[in-house]
């Protein structure tokens, strides 16, 4: 067995930089803090290699050994002789024995119920099927590149760097039994350096392996007498199943609490699904196994004092959770939302909204089914699919956390404001599906959250797909919204904090004369019991033909149906950045924005119209004419970071502009 590093040439000169996407500031002293990543893609590689022969019931061991229990110094130099001279750039230093002098243990990660690493294990190229499963291939001999699909949890090619980057001498080794054929096949991989080595200059990436082949591709170890000494080496718990079981030498600090934690945070909706169990072995806890039946009482007996981003800071709702699995099957359906304008409303049934509504008044849970459109990019017909939201109001706890899961993952950056600022606990489920390949492909490396700033869906969904994401990432608080008690009665009380200083008397003098109560004596009157409080005089409205309504950088004017529209009114449009003091029309600067240049020179400023005319009387002001029933008129490209101020005004055709 030896480390195989291939000879750098005349081509462009290449460090590794992979593992920076999973880099956390940490000394000596410090925990690992890259843990929940770490716990994530190994368990999302598992998820997505189960056999559908084993029931998709996935188990992963995690295990957690001490310096102690590390192969004898003659083993480790024997593993790990050959990555002196690239390790000098980690300030590694080695001992005289010729293996690593560094006070670290190793992490062992196995899972079973998986297929293992199928495929041609001598395979150096892409393979011209990509329906055929080469998993050898693409996790041995790729590094971000994945074959993987949008059915997967994973797609990025770099969870196995995870791995690398958990070790101090950057490098992992891994054992897979193959369900097809039962072979056992081990490799290792480093990721380092460009070193020097013998007279020569080398590559960063080696392996770990039997020989080199006659055209240099690094042959995987298969014999079984090394086999079973790498199994007895890295203490594995595998015989025959199938599946794959990896080994980090020279782990960083971590404890079997932080484990434990990322486990239950980030994988909760699985166990208890019963698709996922979990066994964790660490000298600080022991020995866990996390099921559907022990999951609760687990995450009893944890300190659970970890950061709020990574809701490390509470254990994981288990009987919400638990209720909510329950509840979908009486999720009421709301209307297909997303076939036009991505910032319309979520809307219900009037009957289904009064259920919704008189549920979550009663504190009961609220069940709600969002159905959504969506669309590829270059493709005529979209799609729809739809997935789960739950709310429940919860005065015992304050400000209680919001879980987003995707296929059964927890994406732990996103939370609600609104629904938490008011007890109110909500859960979104987004099962598997053309939804959850949408969200999957917004995600970053590390899955944490949904981001707009993704590149890889602008390849590959249709316009209006960060719209998307907005409305799925704030779908808890629109709920609330929705089915939280409305304001129907004058609250004099509401204020009173601020008007402390006025006495009942005073009080009396504001309210409106009906309000105001009659009394012989000076003296207020007592309230009757029994007589329903009064409300506010009816406000007289003034429905208008137009309405205004903000947009991301810009805003939109459109027909508010409430009136059809004058024959002889137009509108002019004034703009201005808003501004502390003084009329923001007056502090208008070419600076900031000048409507002629852009509208007309196809500037950074875009406008859309519909059954109208637009032109450009200044710098500030547009004009809108030749308006028609259902119009509408939007503006995009201003500075998102500063209000905009606008200004209306209908023109008639005694002070319209004239023509020009």
């Amino acid at each position: 067995m030896q480390w195989v590093f291939f000879e750098q040439g005349k081509e462009a000169r290449r460090d590794p930089s992979e593992a920076e996407l999973f880099k956390n500031n940490q000394d000596d002293n410090e925990e690992y803090a890259g843990v929940d990543t770490l716990v994530r893609e190994t368990i999302q590689n598992s998820i997505d290699a189960a056999s559908i022969q084993a029931g998709n019931i996935v188990r992963v061991r995690i295990s957690l050994h001490s310096k102690n229990e590390m192969p004898p110094t003659s083993r480790l130099a024997e593993y790990f002789g050959r990555l002196k001279t690239p390790l000098k750039t980690k300030d590694v230093a080695y001992n005289r024995q010729g293996a690593p002098d560094l006070n670290c243990g190793f992490l062992v990660c196995e899972d079973f119920g998986t297929r293992g690493l199928e495929g041609n294990p001598n395979l150096t190229s892409d393979p011209t099927d990509r329906n055929k499963r080469e998993d050898f291939y693409w996790f041995w001999r790729n590094i971000g590149r994945s074959g993987k699909t949008g059915d997967d949890l994973g797609r990025w090619g770099l969870g196995k760097t995870v791995y690398r980057a958990a070790s101090r001498i950057g490098c992992m080794l891994g054992l897979t039994v193959r369900e097809s054929d039962r072979r056992k096949i081990v490799m290792g991989q480093a990721v380092l350096k460009i070193h020097k080595f013998d007279g020569k200059e080398w590559k960063s990436d080696g392996f770990w392996c039997q020989k080199q082949g006659s055209d240099d591709t690094p042959i995987p170890i298969e014999s079984p007498n090394d086999v079973e000494q790498f199994h007895a080496d890295w203490k594995l718990s595998r015989t025959d199943e199938p599946g794959l079981s990896i080994v980090v030498p020279y782990v960083v600090k971590l404890t079997g609490e932080s484990l434990f934690q990322a486990v239950a945070i980030n994988f909760f909706d699985l166990i208890l699904r019963r698709k996922l169990i979990v066994e964790i072995n660490a000298p600080d806890i022991g020995s866990v196994k996390l099921t559907d039946q022990t999951i609760d009482t687990e995450c009893s007996k944890i300190k659970w004092n970890g950061t709020k981003a990574q809701k490390r800071h509470a254990p994981p709702p288990i009987a919400f959770a638990n209720a909510c699995l329950t509840a979908k099957d009486k999720a009421v359906a709301s209307k297909l939302w997303g076939t036009g304008n991505v910032d319309a409303s979520l809307e219900f049934e009037p009957q289904d909204m009064e259920t919704l509504q008189a549920e979550f008044k009663k504190g009961n849970l609220v069940a709600a089914r969002i159905r959504i459109y969506l669309r590829k990019k270059n493709e005529q017909q979209s799609h729809e699919d739809s997935f789960f939201v739950f709310l429940q109001k919860d005065d015992r706890q304050k400000s209680p956390d919001s879980y987003y899961i995707r296929e059964g993952m927890t994406i732990t950056k996103i939370n609600s404001s609104r629904a938490r600022k008011n007890n109110t606990r909500g859960m979104v489920h987004v099962q598997k599906g053309l939804l959850a390949s949408f969200l999957g492909d917004t995600e970053g490396p590390a899955h944490e959250d949904w981001l707009k700033s993704a590149e890889r869906p602008d390849k590959i969904w249709g316009r209006g797909w960060k719209g998307r994401v907005d409305f799925v990432k704030g779908i808890v608080d629109k709920l609330y919204e929705i089915v939280s008690p409305r304001i129907e009665k004058a609250d004099y009380d509401l204020l009173s904090e601020y008007f402390f200083s006025l006495d009942r008397k005073d009080i009396q003098d504001i309210l409106p004369p009906h309000e105001q109560k009659a009394s012989d004596n000076g003296h207020e009157e007592p309230q009757d019991a029994d007589k329903e409080p009064s409300s506010f005089p009816p406000i007289d409205p003034h429905p208008q033909w137009f309405e205004i309504k903000p947009l991301s950088g810009g805003f939109r004017v459109s027909h508010s149906n409430l009136l059809s529209v004058p024959e002889d009114n137009d509108l002019e449009i004034q703009l201005a950045y808003d501004v502390s003091k003084g009329n923001p029309l007056q502090k208008w600067s070419l600076f900031d924005f000048d409507l002629k240049k852009d509208l007309q020179n196809g500037g950074r400023l875009k406008y859309k119209g519909l059954k109208l005319k637009a032109k450009v009387l200044d710098g500030q002001t547009l004009f809108l004419h030749s308006i028609s029933e259902g119009f509408l008129f939007e503006t995009t490209g201003f500075d998102i970071h500063r209000d905009l101020y606008v200004k209306i005004t209908e023109k008639s055709n005694e002070n319209k502009e004239p023509e020009q």
